[in-house]
């Protein structure tokens, strides 16, 4: 739950990771203090002006700052040097001699050893000068204004860029989601009833049916209510079951009159569905040394990205569509049946919907809660039943 809340909030995961230079976001005005000039000094800003251009001329100072920077020559260690070819064909770009420690969680290495990065991998460690890009044409370095005019073809795939490098600057691997991945690892659970059931229900069914609808019968069955001798119909199940209850569970269980959506049973009968209208976008793992993109194991979270201005929240039946599509660690294993807050709090099957606002990205969870299956009533352990054990007091 914690690297839930740390994702939410827009936080580092781990506090204690160094982070690069070139992922931070930069002050521009840093750069004018390796000139002779001096900026003046900032002071409270005012809400209405005051007659002056002091606060004019350092946000012109800051802008001169930044295009001079823009303006310069990027370079590259000849020995760390790694050129990246953008190939619009099949739009990805290739490496012919990957190396670096990005390869751990980035790109698709072949059979003759050559590296393949997709869109956004690709524009993310370009903006972050880990690669080089050039075209394929006119083998001539690419600028960053290029990357993106080639990489994307459209705003929701620039928009699923700014959540793909958001999450990967803040240290989570990120993969594009593909279910075929995991395959092998989901135990596909099927029940295969021994005995055909629907022939005694259909029996018990037209019995049911001619001993309600008989009028002699809801005659009786009246009389014997109106006068306090039967309290239940003639089939209610307390007819069958003995009344004699030993602790407050059971009273509650006998009382449950309406019927509870079931989490664990709906995840039994449902099946993915491939042809669904929305689908997930980005899988997402907490750092890992060990991670392996050949084998990776089931991601912690899995994102939706969505534009406020474009399409409007999912529907109901979408989110059931999504559920049923999920493929993640379940967290609920960890928690015991003490820790039933936290279970309830965490929800069974959950999914992280980016909402990108003018560019501000809003991570929203939504989850299925089953609160009928939980019990939420106080159920007594049997820590409460063992007897007190008596002083003993020396003589």
């Amino acid at each position: 739950m914690e690297d839930e809340e740390v994702l939410l909030q827009g936080g580092s995961i781990n506090p204690d990771v160094q982070v690069e230079i070139e992922d931070e976001i930069q002050d521009w005005r840093n750069l004018s203090k390796v000139k002779d000039t001096s900026l003046p000094k900032r002071g409270e800003k005012d809400y209405e002006p005051d007659g002056t251009d002091i606060q004019l001329k350092i946000l012109q100072d800051s802008r001169d700052s930044m295009f001079a920077a823009l303006a310069g020559n990027r370079g590259h260690v000849l020995k760390q040097h790694v050129k990246a070819v953008w190939i619009p064909s099949v739009r990805k770009a290739l490496i012919e001699k990957p190396k670096g420690s990005f390869l751990q969680t980035c790109g698709v290495v072949d059979s003759n050893n050559k590296c393949w990065l997709s869109a956004e991998e690709f524009c993310y460690l370009a903006e972050r000068g880990t690669v080089e890009p050039w075209f394929e044409s006119k083998d001539v370095p690419m600028s960053i204004q290029a990357v993106y005019a080639c990489c994307f073809e459209n705003e929701d795939e620039i928009d699923e860029y700014h959540v793909y490098s958001y999450l990967k600057r803040h240290g989570f691997i990120v993969m594009r989601n593909d279910p075929t991945r995991y395959e092998s690892k989901i135990e596909n659970i099927k029940v295969n009833p021994l005995v055909d059931l629907s022939i005694f229900k259909n029996l018990y069914n037209r019995i049911i049916t001619l001993w309600t609808n008989s009028p002699i019968i809801n005659k009786i069955n009246t009389f014997l209510q109106n006068w306090g001798i039967q309290s239940f119909p003639s089939f209610h199940p307390s007819h069958f079951t003995s009344s004699k209850y030993i602790n407050y569970t059971q009273i509650y269980n006998s009382i449950k009159l309406i019927p509870f959506h079931k989490v664990k049973d709906q995840q039994q009968q449902e099946t993915p569905s491939p042809s669904s209208k929305i689908s997930l976008t980005f899988d997402i793992w907490k750092p890992d040394p060990k991670f392996s993109k050949k084998t990776p194991p089931p991601p912690d979270f899995q994102v939706i990205v969505k534009n406020t201005n474009k399409y409007n929240f999912p529907t109901l039946s979408q989110l059931r569509e999504i559920f049923s599509n999920t493929q993640y660690k379940d967290k609920n294993k960890n928690f015991d049946e003490q820790q039933q807050q936290k279970r309830l709090k965490n929800g069974y099957r959950y999914i992280l919907i980016a909402m990108i606002d003018y560019g501000i990205i809003n991570f929203v969870k939504v989850s299925e809660a089953d609160f009928g299956s939980e019990d939420v009533w106080y159920i007594p352990s049997a820590k409460d039943f063992k007897p007190k054990q008596r002083k003993k007091f020396n003589k």
